[in-house]
């Protein structure tokens, strides 16, 4: 898989400009504030720039109409705030709030080198954290517990393309991989410093009375189309979660996670009682929930509201969701002998590997527990991940300064 999976363009981060968001009413004090409900509130999702020489600008802002778009927000925002301007990133889409002052192509400017390309790497550690050590003798990264929430929801998976790229746009491919996920640089507030903060934030909006936020929505109807209302249902999640196309089971997954207010895990998986279906919307649940980190009794979890779960894995036929099914048991510390019988007797082909060979990439680099499992399966297949790609631990280095 390359990183035009879900990639180095947002076709859903081009059209947040144009999206017609209702009933907005803005009232923040202070352009940290005002950024987070934007953000937050109607997930415009945008990253922000704010450099010691300008400042919060800490005044009020006040905005209400009945129906706006992305841009006519946005422009009222720099009303408020006028030492600040948007640019949209011509290659990715992403948007970026920042000074005037500040040239868009100067931000976070310094070149990195991706050694090689990068399959379903977990953004925090391998790359949020190493890239802050590289840039750290001018930009520091903000503390975070190095388990469970919020940490989890930042281990989401991303893919990089090798090349010589700012990391501003290392940060853009992160986004265009998660559309929950937005990084704000400011000052540190340490006085005297003379450093900036990269932070990381999360842009859920974990109220069960709202309707899944417009921008969500949008998000479902570019990646895997209109649904038959306009809120897709259940069925429908349960459907994309399932999918033999990969992209489509990462986008409902994203979708998932931006709307995980509106929806109950149980009665997605439950929703189809086709039994391969219910373990492919598990583990999606498993990935939107917790991307591998502290979820080691989640299927344990999963049976006490699902009983039906430990059937539905013995009644798997297909190889693929059979490998996945497994590598999944064997990150927890359990297993399913059937399932390794089914990759055992199956040849699998190009396609069929295609299909999975994001999930394996991220599963080997969840644990080393996979890895073992995967050489003691030894699937019968040309097109797998090779296992000495994954041993690499760091992608990043800084590239010489450009004449």
């Amino acid at each position: 898989m390359t990183v035009q999976v879900h990639g180095a363009e947002s076709k859903w981060d081009e059209e947040l400009l144009n999206i017609k968001f209702r009933d907005v009413s803005i009232n923040a004090f202070g352009m940290p504030e005002a950024w987070r409900e934007i953000t937050t509130k109607y997930l415009l999702r945008a990253n922000i720039y704010m450099d010691l020489q300008v400042g919060p600008n800490l005044q009020a802002i006040n905005f209400k109409k009945k129906d706006a778009t992305g841009k006519e927000i946005l422009e009222a925002l720099l009303t408020a705030f006028p030492a600040y301007t948007y640019t949209q990133d011509s290659e990715t889409g992403v948007i970026w709030i920042h000074p005037k002052r500040i040239k868009y192509k100067d931000i976070l400017y310094q070149k990195i080198s991706i050694i090689c390309p990068a399959h379903q790497i977990p953004m925090f550690t391998k790359v949020y954290e190493p890239l802050c050590s590289l840039l750290s003798t001018n930009v520091i990264a903000a503390s975070l517990p190095k388990s469970g929430p919020p940490y989890s929801s930042y281990g989401y998976f991303v893919d990089l393309p090798s090349g010589v790229f700012s990391a501003r746009e290392i940060l853009n491919f992160c986004c265009a991989a998660n559309i929950t996920k937005a990084f704000a640089i400011g000052p540190e507030t340490v006085e005297s410093s003379n450093k900036l903060l990269l932070a990381v934030y999360d842009l859920h909006y974990l109220n069960p009375m709202a309707l899944p936020r417009v921008a969500s929505l949008k998000f479902w109807k570019i990646e895997i189309g209109t649904p038959s209302n306009e809120i897709p249902s259940v069925n429908e999640v349960n459907a994309a979660l399932s999918s033999t196309n990969f992209a489509k089971r990462w986008a409902a997954v994203t979708y998932l996670e931006a709307a995980q207010a509106n929806y109950s895990p149980v009665e997605i998986i439950e929703n189809d009682r086709n039994p391969e279906k219910a373990v492919w919307a598990a583990l999606g649940i498993e990935n939107m929930l917790y991307n591998g980190i502290g979820d080691d009794n989640f299927f344990f979890n999963l049976e006490s509201h699902f009983s039906a779960i430990q059937q539905d894995l013995a009644l798997i036929k297909d190889p693929g969701l059979a490998l996945i099914a497994s590598l999944e048991l064997a990150r927890v510390k359990r297993d399913f002998l059937n399932l390794d019988e089914i990759v055992k007797k199956h040849k699998f082909t190009d396609e069929e590997i295609a299909c999975i060979r994001p999930n394996i990439y991220r599963l080997v680099n969840e644990s080393p527990l996979v890895a073992d499992k995967l050489v003691a399966m030894k699937p019968d297949a040309s097109g797998f991940p090779v296992l000495s790609e994954l041993e690499r631990t760091n992608f990043f280095k800084l590239a010489p300064p450009e004449n």
